[in-house]
């Protein structure tokens, strides 16, 4: 199977049709000869990974479950492919545009079950993987939907450079803060930005929370009547340290209620620590998807602030 996929592969790019295919939805190629169901459904476990603190439980991947035989036609050109094949030893390996361009194949060698259970971390990092394969994405398209004029706001008043694209429109301009919203009958989406007066110091997370939170209340109003967006406390967060614009950042994951209204949904903050010249600053954002999946408008969101890049 894999000698054939990379005999094709090597017949040009420039002939390969464009992937196709939803966001963060992989198709695994079954080998049912080779593995049995208990080997499959142990795989599908560990592929199930959750996307963090959310109103309802939402894995990062949908998944698409083929066996090799019925793997032809459209499904070729998915743009994320995961081949299993059976091997002596483990190994997770990509290649990219196999049956299309901007195609992601993923080839997972395994012997047993007992090969999984012993790699199962490595399987859980493949999830994330391919999300940030998706991420990149996203970036790409981001490039060309670029709004300038909203570009030139935040440069000048945050010191930063993003990707923000052009259905994004500008609904609060204050003099350390700056709102966007992008808003569909559906789903809305909101970006915030905020230079705080504190430096020098880290903030410890709990912290971060407490003064995002003030800065949340008192500039995000609800469409109701003394109506504001506030960080819902007893909700569970997931706290990274991650890399952005290069600079080490923390990012938080939790979930946002409308006090005084009947609203709530997912945010990610980013803590950017400042130094002796340059002010911390933040990038708060969240999503609004009542009775809607909220990883791909979060994906999104993750896909602009990944674009950041401070000066």
């Amino acid at each position: 199977m894999l000698a054939g996929v990379l005999f094709i592969r090597q017949s040009g790019i420039k002939e390969l049709p464009m992937a196709i295919g939803e966001p963060l939805e992989i198709i695994i190629i079954k080998n049912t000869d080779q593995h049995d169901d208990n080997f499959y459904q142990l795989l599908r476990n560990f592929l199930s990974v959750e996307i963090g603190p959310s109103p309802q439980p939402e894995r990062v991947l949908n998944i698409i479950e083929l066996d090799q035989t019925s793997f032809k036609g459209i499904f070729k050109r998915h743009q994320n492919l995961l081949f299993v094949t059976k091997s002596d030893t483990f190994s997770i390996k990509h290649t990219d545009n196999i049956f299309a361009k901007n195609q992601n194949a993923v080839f997972l060698n395994s012997h047993s079950s007992k090969d999984l259970l012993s790699n199962k971390q490595k399987i859980v990092d493949l999830v994330f993987q391919i999300k940030e394969m998706e991420i990149k994405r996203q970036i790409l398209k981001y490039k060309n939907q670029n709004n300038i004029e909203l570009q030139r706001i935040i440069n000048n008043k945050h010191n930063l450079s993003i990707l923000l694209p052009k259905k994004f429109f500008l609904a609060l301009d204050s003099q350390k803060t700056t709102w966007f919203r992008n808003e569909t009958p559906k789903i809305g989406q909101g970006i915030l930005l905020s230079n705080l007066d504190h430096k020098d110091t880290s903030l410890s997370p709990y912290k971060i929370c407490r003064v995002v939170d003030s800065i949340v209340k008192a500039n995000i109003l609800g469409p109701l009547e003394n109506s504001y967006m506030t960080f819902e406390s007893r909700a569970q967060k997931s706290i990274d340290t991650i890399m952005l614009g290069g600079f080490s950042a923390i990012k938080i994951q939790s979930l946002w209620r409308m006090e005084n209204d009947f609203m709530g949904g997912v945010y990610q903050l980013y803590y950017i620590p400042g130094n002796q010249s340059v002010r911390d600053r933040i990038i708060y954002t969240y999503v609004y998807a009542p009775g809607e999946n909220k990883k791909i408008p979060l994906m999104h969101l993750e896909s602009i602030v990944q674009t950041a890049d401070f000066f």
